[in-house]
């Protein structure tokens, strides 16, 4: 019988109550920074609920790293090793659940500093932290609709996970890192050495030390190689060196038209002469010229030769938008579209200013970023841009959250019909003018004018007015003919762009809405 009212009695007992959940820290900061030489450092828990410790880094030993819930306080020692090399970083978390977690960052500087190494080029590689780094400093952010990439560059690592070998496709995704415990970056649907498609999953391995070649980005949370990246070399072997670019002592006078049609190559300098009409970068110096024949994008232009070098000389020359510049150049090629400068960059040859553009009184102009009243970071959204209380709507344009001197259209997996309207009445007008920096044809099905006689566009006035001079880069002119020329009206530009491979097929820096005079 006593057994029997024991055996009661013990089934009765309840868990204590331990009250509502909680996981909490003392000291309570969020972050501790250990010295160079390493040491210990004791904080108290309090967990009303199981807990575990997520983010140990190997240079760290934590006990306990797990517990039970408990009504009272946990001490927990944390204890780091001496640092021999670069800063170091574990960002922990004290678990219980989604609602009750604590964060503590810990961090530990080394001798080597933020461990960046290198420049970037074939001969000085990037390490992984000077990737990173490179990102941030240039903030190469980005996301499905805007991928904001950098230049090709090189970047030295040791792969530390391998995600997938895809031989169907020929690519495969992984990671690379400056060594155990160091800060790792996705190379994302790679290919093999020199682009060639990978055949067999073996070909690369956990600890190989490689070279990748191609664009960095951030993407969302994730710091990657972009898709279309290539191993260089592989434990020191293989990889084509790029063959030096000497000094060009002549260069081929010709037209920017017969510059388009003349093959890549990295041996025939041409000499181009045309006006500048946009400039991209005064850092890297990235712009837009045209002569009568032509348009063409110069993707870096220095000073004077710099040994195939971008040395950032650009801004000293003082080139401005209207001015007609001589450059040299070699035919080079990005994502398909022809382009001057690129891994080599052209070479300034001289200059002379240019003719200020004159407009009749009442002209309307509306330009980027000053036009940006949202921050816009895809190719889906509507939104009003305002410039000298005009006001526009723009239909699928991104303007990457205002970091942009112009605003970019149509979406590299999905065709995009894009628009900019004004939404405050016109004077009367004899054309509109669209700089055109960056054209793709080839992804552009229409560009056309409408004209309304309301803001609603309810009603029509005219419509399917292209440009006069086609659909290429440059400025797209639209010559509104004598009958609809009329005050008070609304202009609406559509672009209807095909799936083009990539974002931001055209781009677009200012729109001129020109006055009868």
């Amino acid at each position: 019988m006593a057994v029997a009212l024991l055996t009661i009695a013990t089934a009765c007992q309840k868990e204590p109550d331990l009250g509502p959940e909680e996981i909490s820290i003392s000291p309570a900061e969020t972050t501790y920074e250990f010295p160079e030489k390493g040491g210990t450092y004791t904080i108290e828990l309090t967990a009303t609920i199981d807990w575990t410790i997520q983010g140990i880094e190997s240079w760290l030993s934590i006990e306990p790293s797990s517990g039970k819930a408990s009504a009272s306080v946990q001490t927990i020692t944390i204890k780091a090793l001496a640092n021999d090399g670069a800063n170091r970083k574990a960002d922990l978390v004290f678990y219980g659940n989604i609602m009750n977690q604590a964060p503590l960052t810990i961090t530990q500087p080394g001798p080597k500093g933020d461990g960046s190494v290198g420049t970037g080029t074939v001969d000085d590689p990037f390490n992984v932290a000077a990737a990173i780094k490179y990102i941030d400093e240039n903030e190469y952010y980005g996301d499905a609709d805007n991928p904001n990439l950098s230049p090709e560059v090189y970047v030295k690592g040791v792969i530390a996970s391998i995600e997938e070998v895809d031989t169907g496709y020929g690519n495969a995704t992984y990671t690379i890192s400056d060594g155990e415990g160091t800060t790792e970056l996705e190379v994302f649907r790679g290919y093999y050495l020199n682009g060639d498609k990978f055949t067999a999953a073996d070909q690369i391995k956990v600890g190989d030390e490689v070279v990748v070649v191609g664009q960095l980005t951030k993407f969302f949370e994730t710091y990657e190689f972009t898709t279309g990246s290539k191993i260089h070399s592989l434990n020191e072997q293989g990889g084509e060196e790029p063959e030096p670019v000497d000094e060009p002592e002549s260069a081929e006078k010709i037209t920017i038209s017969d510059f388009l049609a003349k093959p890549v190559s990295e041996t025939d300098w041409y000499e181009l002469t045309g006006t500048i009409i946009n400039i991209e970068s005064a850092t890297y110096g990235n712009f837009t010229m045209s002569d009568e024949t032509g348009t063409v994008y110069v993707y870096g232009l220095v000073k004077e030769w710099a040994n195939g070098e971008n040395d950032k000389s650009f801004a000293g020359i003082g080139l401005e938008a209207g001015d007609i510049v001589t450059i040299w150049t070699l035919r080079a090629e990005h994502s398909g579209s022809p382009q001057a400068g690129g891994n080599n960059p052209a070479i300034y040859k001289g200059h002379e200013d240019g003719v200020p553009v004159t407009y009749p009184e009442g002209t309307v102009f509306l330009t980027f970023p000053d036009g940006n009243q949202k921050s816009v970071n895809n190719y889906t959204s509507t939104w009003q841009a305002i410039v000298d209380s005009y006001t526009y709507t723009l239909v699928n344009f991104n303007n990457n959250q205002n970091g942009w001197s112009y605003v970019k259209c149509g979406r590299g997996k999905d065709p995009s019909v894009a628009s900019i309207s004004n939404d405050t009445p016109m004077p009367e007008l004899t054309s509109i003018e669209v700089n055109a920096d960056k054209l793709n044809a080839s992804k552009v099905n229409s560009i056309e004018l409408s004209i309304y006689s309301d803001a609603d566009q309810a009603t029509l006035v005219a419509e399917g007015i292209a440009p006069k001079n086609g659909i290429s880069m440059g400025i797209l002119t639209f010559e509104i003919p004598a009958e609809y020329q009329k005050a008070n009206q609304y202009y609406k530009l559509t672009f209807d762009c095909a799936v083009a491979g990539s974002n931001g097929p055209v781009q677009i820096s200012k729109i001129s809405y020109i006055a009868a005079e």
